[in-house]
C-alpha cells in the first residue's frame, strides 16, 4: 500500500485547498494518506484521509511573527513525519508548504511540491525577495514540481530557473458528476433565492480582494445597466465571497445606485445550487494559477465570460489557442466562451470613467443578455467542454509520480 503525505496551510478558503479536497475523494482505495495542516479553519471543504494539526490559533496569521512560528513548527513536524511514517512521497501545495518540504529532504521519501499560482505574477516586492528567491533556490532540489497549468510551467522555467524535465503539468480535476448532482440542490438561503428567480444573473465568486478585482465587474455592470433596460430584463450581479474588498464594493454598489440590483453573500461552501440557477458566470482576476471557479461554472453548464489572466483563462475557455496569446484590446468570442482584456487593477470610485478594458466587459455581457442564439451555443459548448474536466485521469497523473 502507498502512503502519501499531503502539506498545506489549512482546508478551507481557496482554489488549491479546494483542488486538494476534490484530489483526496478520487484517490484509490489501496493508498493511504495524511494532510498535515497549520491550523483547521472555519470553513473546511469537504475531505478525506487522517489530518494533523499543528494546532496554531489563526489569530494574526498574516503578520510576519505568526508566518515564522508557523514556518519553523512546520518544519520540525514535517521531519518527524517523514522520519516515522515511511510515507512514499510528501506531496504540498502552496509557497511556505513547498519550501518545507524541500527543506526537510528527500531521505526518507520523494518529494513533490506544487505550484498553484503564477507566482511572477504577484508584485509584492518582500514576496518577491521572500518567495521568488526561494523558489529559484530550492525548487530544483525536489524530485518533481508540478504546475497547475502551462502558463505556471512557462513561468517556472524562464522567470525562475527551474529545469523543464523537472516540472510536470497536472490541471486541477473534478468530480462532474457530484457536482452536476449538486447543481440540482435547492438553494436554501431564502433571500439568495428571491433574488436569482426569474432573473438574469451574472455571476462572479472568489475572495473579495485586489487579485480578483470585482469593483471592475461592479462598475461594468453599472454601464450594462445604463445601455440596457435593466429593470424590464431583470438583469442582476451576484458577488459570492469574503474578504476585504467588501466594504469597498458595497459603498461602489450604493455609488451607482444599484443595491437593489446587487447582491454580495459570503463565501459557499457548495455554491453549485447558485451557479446553476444564474445566467452567466464572469471573472475580472488580475492573474491566477487554474481557476477552480471558472471550471465549476462550466460544469453548472454556465456561458462564461473571463478577463484573459495569466494563467488558466485560455487553457479552460480557449485551449486551442497559444497559451503566450494575450488579448489586450477587444472581446473575443472563444470557442467556450468569452475573453476580454485583464483591467488595469487600479481601485476607481464610481465618479472616474470607465476604462477601456470595462467597456469591452460591458459589451460581452450586453452580448449575452441580447444575444439569444449566442447563449444558448456557449450553453450547449460548456456542457462538452465539461466532459473534459473530470477528475479521474488527473489523479492518474499524481499516482504515476510516486513510481
Amino acid at each position: 500500500m502507498k502512503k502519501i503525505l499531503f502539506v498545506i496551510t489549512m482546508l478551507g478558503g481557496g482554489g488549491a485547498e479546494r483542488a486538494l479536497c476534490n484530489l483526496t475523494f478520487a484517490m484509490p482505495a489501496d493508498i493511504e494518506y495524511d494532510i498535515l495542516v497549520s491550523y483547521e479553519s472555519d470553513y473546511d471543504y469537504p475531505h478525506k484521509g487522517n489530518v494533523i494539526s499543528l494546532g496554531m490559533e489563526p489569530i494574526g496569521k498574516l503578520t510576519f511573527p505568526f508566518q515564522i512560528k508557523s514556518f519553523f513548527k512546520r518544519i520540525f513536524a514535517l521531519k518527524k513525519l517523514k522520519k516515522r511514517k515511511h510515507y512514499d512521497a510528501c506531496i504540498s501545495f502552496m509557497d511556505s508548504a513547498n519550501i518545507a518540504n524541500i527543506l526537510t529532504g528527500k531521505r526518507y521519501c520523494k518529494t513533490i511540491v506544487s505550484v498553484r499560482n503564477n507566482i511572477k505574477e504577484n508584485k509584492s516586492l518582500s514576496y518577491q525577495v521572500l518567495i521568488g528567491t526561494s523558489v529559484r533556490m530550492l525548487y530544483n532540489r525536489a524530485d518533481t514540481v508540478t504546475a497547475v497549468s502551462q502558463g505556471v510551467k512557462n513561468s517556472l522555467i524562464k522567470d525562475y530557473g527551474i529545469r523543464k524535465d523537472k516540472i510536470k503539468v497536472i490541471t486541477n480535476g473534478f468530480d462532474t458528476e457530484s457536482i452536476k448532482q449538486l447543481s440540482r440542490k435547492e438553494i436554501e438561503s431564502a433571500a439568495i433565492k428571491e433574488f436569482v428567480e426569474n432573473s438574469f444573473v451574472f455571476v462572479a465568486m472568489g475572495r473579495l480582494c485586489g487579485q480578483k478585482a470585482q469593483w471592475h465587474l461592479i462598475r461594468a455592470f453599472s454601464e450594462l445597466c445604463k445601455r440596457t433596460d435593466a429593470e424590464d430584463k431583470k438583469i442582476k450581479l451576484l458577488i459570492m465571497g469574503k474578504g476585504s474588498d467588501r466594504e469597498y464594493l458595497e459603498k461602489l454598489t450604493e455609488y451607482y445606485g444599484l443595491t437593489d440590483k446587487i447582491m454580495i453573500v459570503p463565501f459557499q461552501t457548495e455554491p453549485f445550487g447558485i451557479l446553476s440557477r444564474c445566467s452567466v458566470y464572469v471573472m475580472t482576476s488580475m492573474f491566477e494559477g487554474y481557476s477552480n471557479a471558472l471550471c465549476e461554472a462550466v460544469i453548472c453548464g454556465l456561458p462564461c465570460i473571463t478577463t484573459d489572466f495569466q494563467t488558466s483563462a485560455r487553457e479552460i475557455l480557449a485551449p486551442n489557442t497559444a497559451v503566450s496569446y494575450r488579448n489586450v484590446d477587444t472581446v473575443e468570442y472563444a470557442e467556450y466562451g468569452i475573453i476580454v482584456p485583464v483591467c488595469s487593477g487600479k481601485r476607481h470610485d464610481g465618479a472616474q470613467p470607465l476604462e477601456k478594458a470595462e467597456l469591452l466587459l460591458a459589451e460581452a455581457m450586453q452580448e449575452l443578455v441580447e444575444n439569444k442564439v449566442l447563449y444558448e451555443e456557449y450553453k450547449q459548448k460548456t456542457k462538452y467542454r465539461s466532459t473534459q474536466l473530470d477528475i479521474s485521469d488527473k489523479v492518474k497523473e499524481w499516482i504515476a509520480l510516486l513510481q
